[in-house]
């Protein structure tokens, strides 16, 4: 059964997600209302991840919803750069001098700035 998940604890400007989606090379829309397949209703910036079913919503208040069947209608890895790169951005760093380290912690993302 699939369920949408919400990083409460991350609150990411919508500003920074898009130049975070737009540096990745994928699409957003803002002002999206999204039906997730457990029947909620999302509203907010839209980022739609490659090759994922669902897209990754960023509410009002900056949390991040999706829902990606456990892995198995998107990576993982492509939401953890799309946080990292966001809070890159909003820490003030250009994306050219940002890398992001996969740890061996599943989720989690070391920003390496040169």
């Amino acid at each position: 059964m699939s369920h949408t998940l919400v990083l409460k604890d991350i609150h990411l400007d919508k500003d920074a997600v898009k130049i975070a989606a737009l540096n990745m090379g994928v699409k957003v829309k803002d002002h999206e209302s999204f039906r997730f397949s457990d029947g909620r209703y999302v509203e907010g910036t839209a980022v739609y991840l490659k090759k994922w079913v669902k897209p990754v919503i960023i509410t009002e208040d900056g949390s991040v919803s999706y829902d990606n069947y456990g892995g198995r209608w998107g990576d993982t890895k492509q939401l953890s750069e799309l946080v990292g790169k966001s809070l890159a951005v909003m820490s003030g760093y250009d994306l050219s001098q940002v890398t992001l380290i996969e740890t061996t912690e599943p989720g989690i993302m070391e920003i390496l700035v040169e």
